[in-house]
């Protein structure tokens, strides 16, 4: 029972720092999450960087109810104390005034339901990496601009495309409108790099029964790995992405 008692009050944070004979003296721990970063791009400096804190996932994805927040000093460090509580497992979202660097997804296992959570390290000084690419200009709502490849199929109908939303929770979504009915094509991002990430082809609401290439999409031989991608359309404001489906439907949007 002493061993337990003992053990008890160590996870309740009391450092026994010393005693003399009967007198124990004894300090609260404050807990607090160190966070470091160790690379930046070029152009940037580390007080750049925000950090936003969330107890659950769905905050971190729809970024309401941070419970704590803070930006990076000169050397890359940020230590957080405000609202953070031991044993408890955080969501770290770190990103840009500009929009355009984030850790979103980079230290995520692919398969795996959630990103990297950063978990409170109790007194330890021992700070948790932090990895910056500059990935957050994905996320966002895109508008069709035009289709600018269509050289790979035969002559058929296109449906009209009218916007693609990139969510943080990973989801896409393409809205799409043919012969007076419309499509909603649900994709999820599966790989995410700098300047390109990968998606896979989920569901369409409603069926494919009706959509234009839908055959083709499934046969397509330009293509054969099935493998959807976006990627950006290089200029200064980084608001122009090109959508290319596995059919190799070629579709650009800006922001």
């Amino acid at each position: 029972m002493k061993n337990k008692l003992f053990f008890t009050i160590i996870i309740n944070c009391l450092l026994i720092l010393g005693c003399n004979g009967d007198d124990v003296i004894t300090k609260e721990i404050n807990p607090k999450i160190i966070l470091k970063i160790n690379y930046i791009p070029p152009g940037y400096k580390y007080e750049d960087v925000n950090v936003n804190i969330y107890k659950s996932l769905d905050d971190y994805n729809t970024e309401t109810n941070k419970i704590s927040s803070g930006t990076f000093n000169s050397k890359g460090i940020l230590e957080i104390t405000k609202n953070i509580e031991n044993s408890i497992l955080y969501y770290i979202d770190a990103f840009s005034n500009d929009n355009v660097l984030s850790n979103w997804g980079s230290n995520k296992a692919f398969g795996t339901p959630e990103y990297k959570l950063i978990q409170t390290e109790y007194a330890s000084n021992k700070s948790q990496e932090v990895i910056i690419f500059e990935n957050r200009k994905f996320i966002g709502e895109w508008n069709f601009l035009n289709y600018s490849n269509h050289s790979h199929h035969t002559t058929h109908d296109l449906t009209t495309r009218q916007k693609l939303i990139i969510n943080k929770d990973l989801s896409i979504i393409s809205y799409e409108r043919y012969n007076n009915k419309n499509y909603k094509l649900n994709y999820e991002i599966t790989m995410i790099g700098n300047n390109a990430c990968e998606m896979k082809f989920l569901s369409a609401e409603p069926s494919l029964d009706d959509y234009p290439f839908a055959l083709e999409a499934l046969q397509a031989q330009q293509n054969p790995n099935k493998i959807n991608l976006i990627t950006f359309i290089p200029n200064s404001n980084n608001n122009k992405i090109e959508f290319r489906d596995h059919a190799f439907e070629i579709v650009n949007y800006s922001k």
